[in-house]
């Protein structure tokens, strides 16, 4: 069994259960782990529907290295909307901001799955080196969950080394080539009861990090807060802060600005958008007029994936109201959802 690759027993196990692959006399041979869970009553019928319904592409076919990503999530957009609006339904700054990041459910769910920089999955765009983390943490609180949706390859998405050689960040050319990623990720997302799980991870590795930015550097506006968590959400909080809050800094001291906030935040805004502006233009006055340097509407057409996302931050957290930031506060999750281990899904 050890010298079987995930790919070779993606070919032999469609479902990816731990006993659905034998070696004999050196060929895999499959056996029907679906159709032994299928007979555990309740979880069974679970467990098929995440791997039948109706999506953007099945999840049986692998992906072709073209630029436009696939996108394997499922095509009922008013469900999986509707649940990111209902977990973020009170109000609150992380609400808000679960709306900002995913565009109202538009843009990402709970359910999402395509091969954006190679894999991209769930409601706040874990990717990249994210993906690893997020594994390491779902195996750790869901362990028998973990084993039965990705099957005896779980192994690998817990080997750091092996998940950054096997996931590059370009289009559909990482972990998404894996058939036993993706049907392993639409039976875990397509649980229910980890929609706690999946925030209380932004949370820990987008949202805090970010706070305790803001909170550093005695910053106030709840837009600056947001700023500093889409680009986090994006590349990283440690990248936002080095990459984009040091050099702000450095701006405003150099141009004087250094007690204005909202000139900082823009800074690092501008430089969040400015590799999509020969693409996406009108991103640029998003831009200028979401932080008041010019009057006017704001645009809605053609604004790229980080376009929309500036623009829903401007719009949720307008500069001129200068809304000063008090508590994360919390998600609207049920009983079943919730996450005891962060207090916003708790």
């Amino acid at each position: 069994m050890d010298n079987i690759t995930p790919s070779d027993a993606v070919k032999a196990d469609p479902g990816g259960g731990t006993d659905a692959v034998i070696l004999n006399k050196g060929h895999l041979v499959a056996t029907s782990a679906l159709d032994k869970a299928a007979q555990v009553m309740g979880r069974g019928e679970a467990v098929d529907s995440a791997l039948t319904v109706h999506r953007g592409h099945p999840l049986a076919e692998d992906p072709p290295l073209v630029k436009k990503f696939w996108d394997y999530s499922p095509s009922d957009g008013a469900r999986l909307a509707g649940d990111v609006m209902r977990a973020s339904n009170n109000g609150s700054f992380v609400s808000r901001i679960l709306r900002v990041i995913s565009h109202e459910g538009h843009s990402k769910t709970f359910e999402t799955i395509t091969g954006e920089d190679g894999l991209t999955f769930g409601a706040t765009d874990f990717a990249g080196s994210g993906c690893y983390s997020f594994f390491k943490d779902a195996s750790t609180h869901y362990p028998a969950d973990f084993a039965k949706f990705f099957g005896s390859s779980a192994v690998d998405l817990l080997n750091e080394r092996w998940v950054k050689e096997h996931n590059p960040k370009k289009s559909n050319g990482g972990l998404v080539r894996f058939r036993f990623v993706r049907e392993g990720l639409a039976r875990f997302l397509g649980q229910r009861r980890l929609h706690g799980f999946q925030l209380a991870h932004f949370m820990r590795g987008k949202v805090r990090p970010s706070l305790d930015v803001f909170q550093e550097h005695e910053f106030r506006y709840s837009l600056t807060l947001g700023a500093m968590i889409c680009i986090a959400n994006t590349l990283g909080a440690p990248s936002m802060r080095i990459n984009f809050l040091k050099p702000a800094l450095l701006h405003a001291r150099a141009t004087a600005e250094i007690g204005q906030e909202l000139a900082i935040a823009k800074w690092m805004i501008e430089k969040y958008t400015n590799s999509k502006l020969e693409k996406y233009p009108d991103v640029a006055t998003i831009v200028q007029r979401g932080f008041l340097a010019n009057p006017g509407p704001l645009p809605e057409d053609h604004l790229g994936h980080r376009g929309r996302r500036v623009r829903s931050l401007v719009v949720e957290f307008p500069a001129g109201k200068g809304e000063l930031f008090k508590e994360l506060g919390t998600f609207t999750l049920d009983r079943e959802e919730s996450f005891a281990k962060d207090p916003a899904t708790a």
